[in-house]
């Protein structure tokens, strides 16, 4: 066989082996994602989600990721909305009459809820908050005897400052008496 032969042979097993089609993989995980047919409407959400995740079987997972701080943030966000309208409710309520804690309580919670729902909708607030978590995500943590070591520099600084700051003063309030005795 000529090598031009043998070329020609080698073109074509590659030139094969390029558009033969991919058969399906048998050894993926029965956790692995799958094509669902369309008219599936049965656990749809489930299925996107699932997708969304790379193939977890649970839509319960993506709470156990950087999600969970997020929605721990809006939550935290609906406290603080109830403490502030129940707090302003009340004294608004006593400018009038005896105010009811039970009614403004009422009223605070479900302002700080609806508002923390709202927020939560909201695509630029939402986007916000993911990127805000995958930032702290990346950060790296000192250690606690980086956080120690740390600490001492901030005192022993501290204590340094307040004594040269403490002496200069005393130094210029001599100078300045003195100055004004004379």
């Amino acid at each position: 066989m000529s090598d031009k032969d043998e070329n020609e042979r080698d073109e074509n097993e590659r030139d094969g082996a390029e558009t033969a089609p991919e058969s399906p993989d048998t050894s993926a995980s029965p956790d692995a994602p799958r094509d669902l047919p369309e008219d599936a409407d049965e656990n749809a959400d489930l299925a996107d989600t699932d997708a969304d995740l790379g193939g977890d079987t649970l839509a319960v997972t993506s709470l156990l990721g950087p999600e969970r701080w997020v929605q721990f943030g809006f939550i935290a966000f609906a406290f603080l909305l109830f403490f502030v309208v129940d707090k302003i409710a009340f004294e608004v309520w006593h400018r009038f009459a005896q105010p009811d804690p039970i009614i403004t309580g009422a009223i605070a919670a479900i302002v700080g809820i609806l508002g923390a729902f709202y927020a939560y909708r909201q695509p630029t607030t939402r986007k916000l908050a993911d990127e805000v978590v995958s930032e702290l995500a990346q950060v790296t943590w000192p250690s606690r005897d980086e956080t120690y070591v740390s600490t001492v520099v901030v005192v022993v600084t501290s204590v340094v400052a307040a004594a040269y700051t403490g002496v200069f003063d005393a130094l210029w309030s001599a100078i300045t008496d003195f100055v004004y005795t004379v």
